[in-house]
């Protein structure tokens, strides 16, 4: 369910509880309370996080799960203050492809490739009549190895089609798989942002 904050008829803030189709567990859930800045510190944020809490009461959950920057230390200590504590911390990775040199990395490649495995792009594996079912058994195989606060329960087919592959940040020209033959050996993906 989601909620939505507004001052004189304006949306200020959302409010909201889910549940996680990678980690899903029927009374564990995540919360969420996104206020504009010019707006917080007005209790706004706490009224939509109550909200939300004591909406879940009849699940009885046994795990609320939040997420914040700790670089925005208003949110930390909104969370710490309501009893959260950290069980995981994620990492953003950049680069900038104009001024990154490829070849150091070249060898690696020349190497796998000598080995007898093929690079091609999801884009490229249109014609593989088994490419998105290959790309979700190989997509869990991975994901498994993945650190995870929680245990991880595989998304169904349909739902990997949907959120994934057909989802608005898929970029399958930029989604590269590692092919042993016709066999889907590894994967590494960009994704679209600010769509």
């Amino acid at each position: 369910r989601r909620w939505i904050a507004e001052v004189d008829g304006a949306p200020v803030g959302t409010g909201l509880y889910t549940q996680s189709v990678e980690t899903y567990h029927p009374r564990r859930f995540v919360v969420d309370a996104l206020v504009l800045e010019p707006f917080r510190g007005r209790g706004i944020g706490r009224a939509l996080h109550d909200t939300a809490v004591a909406a879940l009461e009849p699940f009885d959950p046994i795990g609320l799960r939040a997420h914040c920057r700790e670089d925005f230390p208003r949110s930390v200590r909104f969370l710490a203050d309501r009893g959260f504590t950290e069980a995981m911390r994620d990492w953003e990775s950049r680069l900038d492809p104009r001024a990154f040199d490829s070849a150091p990395f070249q060898p690696k490649v020349d190497a796998v490739r000598a080995q007898g495995i093929a690079i091609r792009s999801v884009a490229d594996l249109a014609d593989d009549p088994d490419r998105d079912r290959k790309l979700y058994d190989l997509d869990w195989a991975v994901t498994q190895d993945m650190p995870s606060a929680d245990p991880l329960t595989p998304p169904t087919f349909e739902h990997f089609l949907a959120s994934t592959l057909g989802g608005p940040t898929c970029f399958p020209e930029a989604w590269f798989v590692a092919l042993d033959g016709d066999r889907y050996v590894g994967e590494s993906s960009l994704w679209k942002s600010g769509v």
